[in-house]
């Protein structure tokens, strides 16, 4: 078999793993870090992904196709790791991109939410001058695994005004029932049970 030959074959492998429809080629990026960043607490971590650009543009092109016909007028990102996903997938639906920041990353007028992890608490906060009346919003974040972040990113849109239209995640950690917290409907790529 030529050289040529061979090299397409492996490039043909490569590329209809990691572009398959089903998201078990996504397992191969994720990694587990028990006791992290707490005792109990298993984190799990996506950089080998980051470190792909083809597999990460299939991530955001899985999103791209769920969401390109869906009433959305902007994407929502969760500090801090799901201002990766939200800031291409904005670019990619070419939609304006809002964030939900740690307290103290915001200047201005600021609106804060206060909510419970499965490992201590948190907050959030939002410039109110960023969501307008009846503005509909995609959130986006990393994983969703005990619902409390995402939850509280849907409240403090709605005080504000906006309306919530879905959730999207990378990963959502099934056992943990996150999806229970929001009132919306939740996309994730991958659900691990």
């Amino acid at each position: 078999m030529s050289k040529l030959l061979n090299f397409a074959l492996i490039s043909s492998f490569l590329y209809l793993s990691i572009f398959s429809n089903t998201s078990d080629w996504l397992q191969t990026y994720l990694e587990s870090f028990p006791n992290f960043p707490k005792k109990g607490v298993t984190f799990r971590w996506y950089s080998k992904l980051l470190k792909d650009p083809d597999a990460l543009d299939r991530v955001i092109e899985i999103f791209k196709e769920e969401f390109k016909n869906r009433p959305i007028d902007a994407i929502a990102a969760l500090d801090s790791r799901g201002f990766i996903f939200g800031s291409l997938l904005a670019a990619k639906l070419r939609l304006p991109l809002v964030v939900l920041r740690k307290p103290g990353k915001l200047p201005g007028n600021v609106e804060k939410i206060e909510y419970s992890l499965e490992y201590g608490s948190a907050s959030f906060e939002l410039e109110p001058a960023r969501v307008r009346s009846m503005e509909r919003f995609l959130i986006v974040d990393d994983i969703l695994a005990t619902g409390g972040t995402a939850a509280a990113a849907e409240t403090l849109i709605k005080k504000l005004g906006g309306v919530v239209e879905g959730f999207a995640c990378l990963l959502e950690l099934g056992a943990l029932e996150g999806r229970n917290k929001i009132q919306t409907e939740v996309f994730s790529i991958l659900i691990e049970p």
